[in-house]
C-alpha cells in the first residue's frame, strides 16, 4: 500500500533526468500528499471493517465519497503544481541553454536576438515541454535527452518562421530557398533559423522532414488572414485546423515511438482545440492587427464555443480509443485540463461581453480588459482548477 501511495504522490511531470523531488515547501507538500492518502487508505479499510448496519452503510458511503473526491483534488493538484515547476523552474533552463546557442550562432554577424523574439521563444518552448509530456504520458514512459532537445529546437524555430511569414509576409518557397542554399538575403535572423533547421534535419525522421516543409506552406495560408476582404467561415475552420493540427503533430513525430492507429487523427484534432484556444486568448490582439480569425470575425460568439466544445468531446473520443493503457489515456487528457479549463475561464468572460451588448458581439465595443482574460489572477487561478477537477471526474466515468 505504502509504495503504491508513494507512486501516486510523486510529481510524475518532473522527469529532469534523474528523478529530482520539489524542494522546500514543496517537499512538504509532498508529505502533506503522502500522509493525506495513507490516512484515505485506512480510513476506508477501517470503515469496511467496523461498518455494519444500515446507518453505518450511509456512513460508509458518505465518508468513503469525502475521501476518494479529496483523492481526486489531490490529483489535480499534483498536476498543477508539476505545471508550475515547468514554468519556473525547467523553462527558464531550458530556453536560456537554447538562446545562448542562437546567440552563439549570430554573433558572427555581431548581433542576437532581441528581447521579443526571445521572449516568444521562451513562451514556444515552454508550451512544446507541456505538449510532449501529454504525448509521453500517453505512451506511459517519458521523453528522452535527444526528443527533448529536438522537442525544444523545434519550438525555437517556430517564432523564427512566424515572423518571416506573418509580418514580412514571406512566402514558403522563398525560405526553403534560403535555407537550402546558405543564403541569408531574406532577414538577419537566416543564420540561427538555418541552424535549428539543420539540427533538425539530421536529427528527425524523413516523415518529420516532410511535414516540416508542408507546415511551411500551410503558414502561408496565415497570409491570408490579413487580407482586407473578410473570409468565409469554412475558409477560416481549414486554416485553423490545418495550422493547428500540423503543428501539434510535427511535435508528436519528434517523439521516436511508433504512432499507433488513428493517432494522427487524434492530434491534429487536438491541435485544432489548441490553435481555438490561441486564438480564442489572442482576440484583442488579432483585432487590433487586422487578423481574421474565427472569434474576430463572430457576430455571435455561441457558434464558435460550440465548435470549441464538439473539438473537445471528438479530443477524449479519439484519445480514449487510441490503442494505449486507459489510464495512460486518462493521465495525458487530465494534463490537458490545464490549458482547456483556462479557455472555459476565458470563454465565461467574452460571454459576459456578448451578453453586455444584447446578445451581439460587438469586438469593437469593448475594452481591453475586457477581452483579454488574466490567468494570473487567483480567481481565475481557482475557477481553472475547479474545472480541470469536474473534468477529472468526468473522465474517470469513462469505460476502458
Amino acid at each position: 500500500m505504502i509504495k503504491n501511495n508513494l507512486a501516486k504522490i510523486r510529481i510524475q511531470t518532473l522527469e529532469t533526468g534523474h528523478g529530482e523531488w520539489l524542494i522546500s515547501k514543496q517537499l512538504s507538500l509532498f508529505f502533506l500528499f503522502y500522509f493525506a492518502f495513507l490516512l484515505a487508505d485506512y480510513l476506508i479499510i477501517f470503515i469496511d471493517n467496523f461498518c455494519q448496519g444500515y446507518i453505518q452503510k450511509i456512513i460508509h458511503i458518505v465518508v468513503t465519497s469525502i475521501i476518494l473526491g479529496m483523492k481526486k483534488h489531490l490529483y489535480i493538484f499534483s498536476i498543477y503544481l508539476s505545471s508550475a515547476y515547468r514554468v519556473f523552474c525547467l523553462n527558464p533552463r531550458n530556453s536560456r541553454k537554447i538562446i545562448q546557442e542562437l546567440n552563439l550562432v549570430l554573433s558572427v554577424k555581431k548581433i542576437s536576438l532581441d528581447a521579443n523574439i526571445s521572449r516568444r521563444i521562451k513562451l514556444y518552448i515552454l508550451m512544446s515541454d507541456f505538449t510532449n509530456s501529454w504525448f509521453c504520458s500517453l505512451r506511459g514512459y517519458a521523453a528522452t535527452a535527444k526528443e527533448k532537445h529536438d522537442t525544444f529546437y523545434l519550438a525555437a524555430i517556430m517564432p523564427l518562421l512566424d515572423d518571416l511569414t506573418d509580418s514580412l509576409q514571406i512566402p514558403s518557397i522563398d525560405i526553403i530557398k534560403d535555407l537550402k542554399n546558405n543564403k541569408d538575403s531574406l532577414h538577419q535572423s537566416m543564420p540561427a533559423i538555418r541552424y535549428l533547421y539543420n539540427k533538425l534535419l539530421n536529427n528527425c525522421s524523413d516523415s518529420f522532414v516532410k511535414l516540416f516543409h508542408e507546415a511551411l506552406e500551410v503558414q502561408d495560408k496565415s497570409i491570408l488572414q490579413l487580407e482586407n476582404h473578410t473570409l468565409d467561415t469554412a475558409i477560416l475552420k481549414q486554416i485553423t485546423y490545418e495550422k493547428g493540427g500540423i503543428s501539434t503533430f510535427l511535435f508528436r513525430l519528434v517523439l521516436e515511438n511508433s504512432l499507433v492507429k488513428n493517432e494522427e487523427k487524434a492530434i491534429y484534432e487536438l491541435g485544432y482545440l489548441i490553435q481555438l484556444i490561441n486564438d480564442m486568448f489572442d482576440i484583442h490582439k488579432d483585432y487590433l492587427n487586422k487578423q481574421q480569425t474565427l472569434f474576430t470575425n463572430a457576430m455571435s460568439l455561441k457558434p464558435c464555443f460550440n465548435e470549441y466544445k464538439n473539438t473537445l468531446d471528438n479530443v477524449i473520443t479519439n484519445f480514449m480509443s487510441l490503442d494505449y493503457d486507459h489510464s495512460n489515456s486518462i493521465k495525458a487528457l487530465s494534463k490537458i485540463s490545464t490549458i482547456t479549463s483556462r479557455a472555459q475561464v476565458c470563454i465565461e468572460q467574452l460571454l459576459a461581453c456578448e451578453k453586455s451588448t444584447q446578445g451581439s458581439f460587438k469586438i469593437e465595443f469593448y475594452e481591453r480588459k475586457q477581452l483579454i482574460c488574466d490567468m494570473d489572477t487567483i480567481k481565475n487561478i481557482f475557477k481553472s482548477y475547479r474545472f480541470s477537477v469536474t473534468f477529472y471526474k468526468q473522465l474517470l466515468k469513462l469505460n476502458p
